[in-house]
């Protein structure tokens, strides 16, 4: 598999399979790949002139073209709610190159908000985004399931480590989302004390979760920070003016207390409308008020 830089945090991906060659492509924001590939900044018209001679190779050797598939889009808008927008604005001709197919992942709503009030970007797109509805929690249950049949170390000899019920709990947790749901299991599993070997209960396990995340927060945070970052929770999405009703505290004390939440990325944007900022808690955060 070989990483090429092309433009800020996104990378090409050519993939060789068992004898096939498949080129692909893909991005994550917020995240590093490892390369030991040194470029200064790329511009826009660099970029585009780069994937004309990537577009050109690609044909060459037989394809008929390539798949970027840019995942993530919702985390350029934490920090900064117009990121989306400015990103597409700045792509917008790169898009056009022919031969190059694109399919862009974002929170439900992006196309709505960021790509239809951008005139010159909306005209090239076609058709209407897809939305994916999250898993069953059954359906979340039986791929969990089948990612241990296929990690076992010897086929059909394995133990379950956690109780289905878990698996319901951390599914209402996290609302449907699976990522957040196999983070949990993976980071309990590795975290259980030696000798333990069996299928642990799930309110043990909603216990040492719940442990694990406090530790987490109480190296960083005061009591008075961590009752806040509690009610936070609770809200699901608030406001600096939510948080001070809530809590009885006084606004400035709850500035204080957002900014801090966001130094340690405890917390991010969702939206602002008018002299309203709403903020939403990181996800694994929320195993906080999911005690045993």
């Amino acid at each position: 598999k070989v990483y090429i830089p092309i433009y800020e945090n996104m990378y090409i991906v050519i993939y060789r399979l068992q004898g096939v060659s498949v080129l692909g492509s893909g991005v994550t924001f917020g995240h590093s790949v490892p390369t030991t590939v040194q470029i200064g900044e790329i511009t826009v018209g660099v970029l585009q002139d780069y994937l004309r001679k990537l577009i050109q190779r690609i044909l060459s050797a037989g394809y008929a073209g390539t798949i970027i598939h840019l995942n993530n889009l919702e985390l350029l808008a934490r920090n900064d709610s117009t990121m989306v927008s400015n990103f597409f604005n700045d792509i917008r001709d790169i898009l056009q190159e022919p031969c190059i197919y694109y399919i862009f992942v974002g929170s439900t709503g992006m196309f709505q908000e960021t790509i239809v009030p951008i005139e010159r970007v909306r005209s090239i797109f076609f058709g209407m985004p897809v939305l994916v509805r999250p898993l069953t929690s059954n359906d979340v249950k039986m791929a969990i399931k089948q990612r241990y049949k296929l990690l076992a170390i010897r086929e059909n000899k394995w133990i379950l480590p956690i109780e289905d019920e878990l698996i319901d709990n951390l599914y209402e947790v996290f609302s449907g989302k699976i990522r957040f749901v196999m983070d949990a299991i993976t980071t309990l599993v590795a975290s259980l004390p030696e000798g333990i070997t069996g299928t642990i209960s799930t309110s043990d396990a909603k216990h040492y979760l719940h442990q694990l995340t406090e530790q987490k927060v109480k190296h960083v945070l005061t009591d008075a920070e961590l009752s806040v970052l509690l009610q936070a929770i609770q809200q699901i999405q608030f406001t600096n003016s939510s948080l001070v009703k809530a809590t009885k505290k006084t606004k400035q004390n709850i500035n204080k207390y957002i900014r801090q939440f966001r130094k340690l990325n405890f917390i991010y944007q969702t939206k602002k409308e008018g002299r309203s900022v709403y903020y939403e808690v990181l996800p694994d955060l929320l195993l906080l008020q999911n005690k045993g």
